[in-house]
């Protein structure tokens, strides 16, 4: 796995279900809120995706002190929108990077 950052938010960049190519998806945080965007064939058919579970995943593996038992939970907002590749974007690199966040979350 491999993400991003954009100086708001994460992006993460995950495998398709199918093997057919990477989906981004961008996880950002408000008050009591994290924005997901993401642009899915699953949403469209309104099916779960597993691509949003893995990225919020990523997220809290970057932010530790969301998964605290006094920390109120956030809701989750999706949000269907394509996410584009930025040359602007750094690349995440440390704590969390290239891990499997499918067992963490």
């Amino acid at each position: 796995m491999i993400a991003f950052t954009d100086g708001k938010a994460i992006i993460v960049a995950l495998p398709s279900k199918s093997g057919g190519g990477m989906y981004l998806v961008r996880v950002s945080a408000e008050t009591n809120k994290l924005i997901v965007e993401h642009a899915c064939p699953a949403q469209r058919f309104k099916s779960s995706c597993s691509h949003i579970e893995q990225a919020i995943g990523f997220w809290k593996i970057l932010n530790p002190w969301e998964n605290y038992p006094w920390m109120p939970s956030r809701e989750v907002i999706s949000v269907q929108k394509q996410i584009v590749l930025q040359p602007t974007w750094k690349q995440i690199t440390g704590k969390g990077a290239g891990m499997d966040v499918a067992k963490y979350y």
